[in-house]
């Protein structure tokens, strides 16, 4: 019911209320009124209807920046624990470490300086020729707020009082600050915006009940670079949207994905919408044996969709896997391609998959990447298990015809085809009201 206490108090947010009671009576009589048309209308209602900006209690952003001055300033490191309540102002790098704990009340306001750090750390970096775009020069980490969790981090709002986590800025971009680093606790019941992304380090991380949007690379990531390997958190009853590499990204890692409803490109900024359309965009990303389940994705369709790369999907890929992850009950909509395979023995089952433009299905035989060799993909088995699915049509021959296989000596089985849409391949709508 999270979202209803969101959204109150304002023109949208009654508009909304009125919908989702609307929504509330139509799952109770769902005999009368079959799942699939809710699966329809929620996804509509989340991509058009939903406001692209939103703050609890009816706060605009311009009355969420006047807070500013009367905040707690916080920077560097903490060693003992802390519990944060009011309005806070993070001006630099901050570190808590091993030995601490960092609780964060209900209602907490925090803002990140943008394009500022009075620790001035970091790491110097060099271009992605992958993502050349998001290139801010060599010393970006020395102006920008890195948040490092190495202790416990217990950031859990309520459904009625949220924590806000944003930039401080009257113009903000996708930039503002660095990223989110969490090695131990929970993120709940909060909004996320404005930085690059939330790095997930251990099993032990819930994160439940947020909106993260507008975001530069990942919206919650894990497994990159010297982050630990073979992780598996819980990632549940998530808003994402408006991410640079998609909602979340798992490299040697399994986490439990479900209930979430993860959109690409839900803004109605050109320019921003232009600007998500760059680089390895893409949906989920997995390579390990993670559980999706009960999720609505939407990636978006593109001018000119691209082949997947090593380290993530093309623009306009939903799920990009490599591994054996299993997959079930989603509903994927509104994509260039639903289904990347970089090797492993996936598992697709009980899938809503419809109005994709390119590709239901790409099985890549080898992955690339600018600037280092070409990988084979290993898959375990020849013939690779995609029954029982909706793939928009009752035609198993147009379906097959959307699937495209590099690799002869595989084989993909869509035999037994889903012949209506699967009424339970969605999230607990019950979790968004």
């Amino acid at each position: 019911m999270w979202l209803r206490y969101l959204l109150r108090r304002t023109a949208s947010g009654i508009m909304l209320i009125l919908a989702i009671s609307s929504l509330a009576s139509g799952i109770q009589k769902a005999k009368a009124t079959p799942q699939e048309d809710l699966i329809d209308y929620y996804y509509k209602y989340f991509m058009y209807s939903l406001p692209e900006d939103f703050y609890p209690n009816g706060l605009t952003r311009e009355e969420l920046l006047k807070m500013v001055p009367k905040a707690t300033r916080k920077t560097g490191l903490i060693s003992h624990n802390e519990i944060w309540e009011g309005v806070i102002l993070i001006t630099g790098d901050l570190h808590v470490s091993k030995e601490a704990t960092l609780m964060i009340k209900p209602g907490t306001i925090i803002f990140i300086a943008a394009n500022s750090d009075d620790q001035h750390s970091g790491m110097l970096l060099d271009i992605d020729p992958v993502n050349p775009h998001e290139f801010f020069g060599k010393d970006y980490e020395f102006s920008h707020i890195r948040i490092r969790i190495d202790g416990t981090l217990m950031c859990i709002g309520t459904p009625d009082n949220p924590i806000i986590i944003t930039s401080n800025s009257t113009k903000p971009t996708l930039w503002d600050w660095e990223d989110i680093l969490i090695r131990n606790g929970t993120i709940q019941y909060t909004i996320i915006e404005y930085g690059w992304g939330i790095g997930v380090e251990s099993s032990s991380v819930i994160i439940s009940h947020c909106v993260i949007r507008k975001m530069l690379q990942q919206g919650i990531k894990m497994g990159f670079g010297d982050s630990p390997k073979g992780i598996s958190p819980i990632i549940m009853y998530n808003l994402i949207y408006d991410i640079g590499h998609g909602p979340v990204q798992a490299e040697d890692s399994s986490p439990f994905i479900a209930h979430n409803i993860f959109i690409q490109r839900k803004t109605r900024s050109h320019e921003l919408y232009e600007y998500l359309s760059k680089g390895e965009n893409c949906g989920l990303y997995v390579k390990g044996a993670s559980i999706i389940e009960h999720n609505l994705i939407m990636s978006g369709h593109t001018a000119g969709w691209k082949r997947g790369l090593l380290a993530a999907g093309g623009i306009g890929t939903a799920i990009s896997i490599k591994g054996n992850a299993t997959i079930r009950y989603n509903t994927i909509i509104d994509s260039d391609c639903a289904f990347e395979l970089g090797g492993g023995s996936p598992k697709i089952n009980y899938n809503n998959v419809y109005n994709i433009s390119d590709f239901l299905m790409w099985v890549h035989a080898v992955l690339e990447e600018p600037g280092k060799p070409a990988e084979k993909a290993i898959y375990n088995k020849p013939i690779i298990d995609v029954s029982s699915n909706w793939w928009g049509t009752m035609n198993i021959d147009e379906a097959y015809q959307k699937i495209k296989i590099e690799d002869k000596a595989l084989k993909v089985n869509l035999d037994p085809i889903a012949k209506y849409k699967i009424p339970e391949a969605h999230p607990d709508w019950k979790e968004f009201q």
